[in-house]
Order: structure tokens, then sequence, then C-alpha cells
């Protein structure tokens, strides 16, 4: 059985995880969107 502060811990680490994923994911199609911006000139 996990402990309060394993729990937080876990929480804590999935919110981090999963906004890391979000901003990686704007990340690349920013650089897509630039690379394909760069190809079109």
């Amino acid at each position: 059985m996990l402990t309060q502060d394993t729990e937080h811990k876990v929480s804590h680490f999935a919110n981090t995880y999963n906004q890391l994923k979000q901003e990686l994911t704007w990340t690349a199609k920013d650089v897509i969107i630039t690379t394909a911006a760069l190809y079109a000139i």
C-alpha cells in the first residue's frame, strides 16, 4: 500500500512528465513549421 507521500511524489512526477511531453510536442511542431517555411522561401 502506497503512503500519501509516495502517492504525492508519483502524482507530481506524472504532472511534470505530461507538461514536458506537451512542451516537447510543441517544440517539434515549431521546428517542423519553421523548417517548412524556410524551404518555402
